[in-house]
């Protein structure tokens, strides 16, 4: 009869003390998350233009999803902008969904924030 022993040391617990529990991290400062949050805003208010756009127009959803079906990626922007945003906006499209990305528009080339939209179809 074979018998299996495992072998399974003990270790001592060393005592933690608090700078081993948790790295010494700089003073937070929220003055940018606070600017990304105010920002944000404004994003989420594009994103209801855009869903009441196309909610309440069948035929403007039609025509984005021709258009998208046909790659036409400058004309889907376009027709997305109509809707009355003011952020720029990033389209990329699959067969059976749209992201829509908006970016904040805080400082020409910065972006703080952006709101990514997926909607499928």
């Amino acid at each position: 009869m074979n018998h299996l022993y495992f072998y399974r040391p003990h270790y001592k617990a060393q005592p933690k003390t608090a700078s081993m529990n948790r790295p010494e991290y700089p003073e937070v400062d929220p003055s940018q998350f606070q600017s990304s949050l105010d920002n944000y805003q404004g994003l989420i208010n594009d994103a209801e233009k855009i869903v009441n756009h196309f909610r309440n127009s069948k035929q403007s959803a039609v025509e984005l999803m021709e258009m998208a079906q046909q790659s036409q990626f400058d004309r889907v922007k376009e027709l997305i902008q109509k809707s009355g945003i003011t952020h720029p906006v990033q389209v990329n499209f699959t067969p059976n969904q749209m992201i829509i990305t908006l970016l904040s528009n805080v400082k020409p080339g910065e972006v703080c924030c952006e709101l990514k939209m997926s909607l499928f179809w």
